[in-house]
């Protein structure tokens, strides 16, 4: 975010009373390509090779019934494991399932360009809040913000939780109506155009459209959409601001010698007490 940009979103902070933030790709990255690498994580962990086609099915099944039986946009966490009881037993569901959260926790980290847009938000004595359309409940969700630094936002609102989401364009109206402010005294972020800034703006909500320096395409593009490895770091890392020079060691240099690395280790050379390195100048 350049500082011009950067100076007009902190004197729209300071004309809202709530400044309200998306949290998963805002407040909080990943550190991989696409959020449902997590299930390939957790397959490993349980060693369940299948466990990701099935957690898809899952959810896709659990989301039908919550949206045909009770009106709701999606299923929760729970209804999802419950589904899949049929598939692996209540036993080890309930593994799986602490699996899940703990490879979700281990994945998010604060996203440090927004990490210091809510610091101010924080610093002006803001109410600063969080609204996600997400499976995980508000309290899940609060853990993961907590451990990344955000200690001081009010409330999660969460979809979950609500029946109510950002793509059916009813959450916000459910938080206004809660919050019980008018739609000017309140600013949302998000780096979603259609959700986090269409839909509120539509409600006569301040919106900012936040826009990150990388995105799961831009990894697809350079590794791949299957490389969990690469795509990962090159989330993680890659920087616009650092130029030239630092986006070809990312995005050439790095995989080569880590490529290099991970080979020599497969071969178990690395326990050798004597490596030779070999290299020749251009």
């Amino acid at each position: 975010m350049d500082t011009i940009v950067e100076n007009e979103l902190k004197q729209q902070i300071d004309r809202a009373e709530i400044v309200s933030f998306d949290v998963f790709d805002t407040l909080l990255l990943r550190r991989l390509s696409h959020p449902e690498d997590v299930f390939d994580i957790v397959a490993d962990r349980v060693r369940e090779p299948d466990f990701k086609k099935q957690r898809r099915a899952a959810q896709t099944r659990a989301s039908d019934r919550a949206i045909r039986d009770e009106k709701r946009p999606h299923a929760s966490l729970d209804e999802i494991y419950e589904e899949l009881e049929s598939v692996y037993g209540r036993e080890k569901s309930s593994e799986i399932r602490s699996a899940e959260l703990e490879a979700e926790n281990d994945a998010l980290y604060a996203n440090p360009e927004i990490k210091a847009v809510y610091d101010y938000a924080i610093s002006r004595h803001k109410r600063v809040i969080a609204v996600t359309d997400m499976y995980l409940s508000a309290s899940q969700i609060e853990g993961f913000l907590r451990k990344s630094g955000y200690r001081d936002i009010a409330k999660v609102y969460c979809s979950a939780d609500l029946g109510k989401a950002k793509f059916n364009e009813q959450i916000f109206q459910e938080v206004l109506r809660i919050e019980k402010t008018e739609p000017l005294k309140m600013l949302h972020i998000g780096d979603s155009r259609l959700h986090d800034y269409e839909f509120p703006r539509k409600l006569g909500i301040r919106t900012f459209l936040y826009s990150p320096e990388t995105s799961a395409a831009e990894c697809d593009e350079f590794y791949g959409s299957d490389d969990l490895i690469f795509g990962a770091v090159y989330r993680s890392l890659y920087k616009k601001s650092r130029g030239f020079w630092y986006g070809l060691g990312l995005r050439v240099g790095g995989p080569i010698y880590l490529g290099l690395y991970l080979w020599l280790k497969s071969l178990g050379v690395l326990k050798s007490e004597k490596l030779y390195l070999l290299s020749r100048d251009g």
